[in-house]
C-alpha cells in the first residue's frame, strides 16, 4: 500500500498502529511504526544499529559487513557501492518477515 502524500503525520501514526506488521528501511516511518507498537521489520544499511534502531517489537535486518556502520549514511562520497543495502535480496526480506511474524504472532 502506498500512502505517499495521502496522510499527515498524525493520520499516518494512527494508520500504522492498526497494521499487523510493518516493513521499512531506516527512516521516519519505521520509527513511527515501532513507536506505535506495530511489529516492525527494520531494514538497515550503513547506519549504526546500536545507536539508531528502535526498541520494542522490532526485528533488525541488515547485511553484516566489515565496514558497517560507516559514515556513508550521511556522506555518500565514501561508498558508492552500498553493498550493505544492495546485498539484501528479496529472499532476505521474506525470511525477515517470516521471522518477525513468528516472534510476534497475531
Amino acid at each position: 500500500i502506498s500512502l505517499i502524500d495521502q496522510l499527515n503525520l498524525l493520520e499516518f501514526a494512527y494508520f500504522v498502529q492498526k497494521l499487523d506488521y510493518f516493513v521499512a528501511s531506516d527512516s521516519g516511518p519505521m520509527h513511527i511504526a515501532a513507536a506505535q507498537g506495530t511489529p516492525t521489520l527494520c531494514v538497515f544499511g550503513p547506519g549504526n544499529v546500536d545507536e539508531w534502531a528502535p526498541k520494542g517489537r522490532t526485528l533488525i535486518l541488515r547485511k553484516e559487513m566489515l565496514c558497517s556502520p560507516c559514515n556513508s549514511a550521511t556522506d555518500t562520497s565514501e561508498c558508492g557501492h552500498r553493498e550493505c543495502l544492495n546485498g539484501l535480496t528479496g529472499k532476505d526480506l521474506q525470511k525477515g518477515a517470516t521471522k518477525l511474524m513468528a516472534l510476534f504472532p497475531k
